[in-house]
């Protein structure tokens, strides 16, 4: 590993490490292995900011279960489940509303003889 303080590295490099030096990160670490790489070094706080907090986990687990039912029962009414998912039908509508507006589910037909859609977003 070798570290250069006079690279060619453009006018931006000094601006980039004055920056770092006033949020108190460390200076970058420069490799040569065959390819130039800068290795730079992220703020702890900043990484725990991004973590979601224990009501986000638990939304994403009730998504997940919720889809995991309508994929195995595209029929099934939100009252099923509900008593399947020990939720509310609030709990329930609730999610559904949210998934629908993103798009990644719908509901095909009327309430009673429809079924659920689940929407490919990958293509």
């Amino acid at each position: 590993m070798t570290r250069c303080a006079a690279l060619p590295l453009g006018s931006g490099r000094g601006r980039v490490l004055r920056d770092m030096e006033i949020s108190g990160l460390p200076k970058p670490i420069y490799k040569t292995t065959g390819l130039f790489t800068v290795v730079f070094s992220r703020a702890v706080k900043n990484i725990e900011e991004m973590m979601p907090d224990e009501n986000e986990k638990t939304r994403v687990k009730t998504r997940v279960k919720i889809l995991a039912a309508i994929s195995e029962n595209n029929k099934i009414t939100r009252d099923e489940l509900a008593m399947q998912l020990g939720l509310t039908i609030k709990g329930i509508d609730w999610q559904i509303s949210r998934m629908k507006e993103e798009g990644i589910l719908i509901r095909m037909g009327s309430d009673r003889g429809g079924y659920w859609e689940l929407i490919d977003n990958t293509k």
